[in-house]
């Protein structure tokens, strides 16, 4: 396996089980479908999967230059909302700057 991205990865290879590698879905406008296999998901994050799903397709589809989200960056902030109304972030790299999309799961 070698990894195609981001761009200063392409020189990491290593084997991997076959049993971990699945195919990416794609929509028809050539978008990615974010799935629950692509994150990580933490205690501060768990409770909220499904809502944080929806929320990091729509920040694909419709944050402009953040069509690709760093899946591995996804987090609640420790700094901002409260315990009823929390914030978290995802890191997008649009033109090789990276940049955290910051948003509540009450956003809709």
């Amino acid at each position: 396996m070698q990894v195609t991205s981001p761009p200063w990865l392409t020189d990491t290879m290593r084997w991997v089980p076959a049993s971990i590698i699945r195919e990416i879905q794609y929509r028809p406008d050539g978008k990615r479908v974010y799935v629950e296999a692509d994150f990580s998901w933490e205690w501060d994050t768990i409770d909220y999967k499904d809502t944080l799903l929806s929320a990091m397709n729509k920040i694909s589809r419709e944050t402009p230059g953040c069509p690709e989200l760093d899946t591995a960056s996804l987090a609640r902030s420790p700094t901002r909302g409260t315990p009823a109304d929390p914030v978290f972030f995802i890191t997008c790299d649009p033109n090789g700057r990276a940049m955290n999309v910051w948003f509540k799961p009450t956003d809709g």
